[in-house]
């Protein structure tokens, strides 16, 4: 009984961000349209639909390599376009949302908060990470993981540094690139800390804890 009560508790918290995940995933799709029409292919997409070749792990990304596995069926890579690229786009709604929640530590959002974080995947630089027909669900993937360990910032420090971490692992073995997602957020919530009249003590405590974890990374990512 007490494990069907915490599926219940579990699934009463998922289900309120559904709505606002799928309004942003529809959005994000609509806005792709036209790369998924024009079904155009780079040529690292021309190579691996040629050879089937991963190849990841040659940037030790070696976490895109093992989903490249489950995501395509096979060991051995095949277009199965745009089935990738909408994978991308629905990881990047749960990363959006999730962000506003994080940001504005609420679950009910007003639809211009929804349309503006439509952005994070909107973007010219993100729309061309949303062309490649194999890359794009894992270069979302390490935006994902890199916004993901902020939920636990209220949990205990160990707990906390430990998501930093953890996120951070999964970051470098997916896309790189979007290791500077932690600081970019850090700043953000130290701004809106401030703006709420947060103590100073409380602030600078998450902002110390962040400055380890910003260098762990660094030294991590070496």
């Amino acid at each position: 009984m007490v494990q069907v009560e915490k599926w219940k508790k579990m699934r009463g918290r998922v289900k309120v961000f559904v709505k606002p995940v799928l309004i942003v995933f529809v959005i994000i799709l609509l806005g792709m349209s036209a790369i998924l029409r024009a079904n155009f292919s780079y040529v690292d997409d021309l190579a691996r639909t040629v050879e089937g070749y991963k190849g990841w792990g040659n940037f030790s990304r070696y976490l895109s390599n093992a989903l490249a596995v489950v995501l395509f069926g096979n060991g051995a890579l095949t277009d199965i376009s745009p089935w990738p690229q909408i994978v991308a786009a629905f990881i990047m709604a749960v990363a959006g949302v999730s962000l506003l929640y994080i940001i504005y530590g609420r679950k009910k959002f007003r639809w211009w908060e929804l349309f503006v974080v439509v952005i994070l995947a909107l973007n010219p630089y993100f729309l061309e990470c949303l062309s490649y027909k194999f890359d794009a669900p894992f270069i979302a993937t390490a935006v994902l993981m890199m916004i993901v360990p902020f939920l636990a910032r209220g949990k205990k420090t160990e707990i906390y540094m430990l998501a930093v971490f953890g996120g951070t692992l999964a970051t470098c073995m997916t896309y790189q690139a979007a290791l500077g997602i932690l600081p970019m957020v850090t700043i953000a919530l130290v701004v809106r800390m401030w703006n709420q009249g947060e103590k100073w003590g409380k602030i600078w405590r998450f902002g110390l804890k962040q400055l380890v974890g910003i260098l762990r990374r660094c030294c991590f990512s070496r």
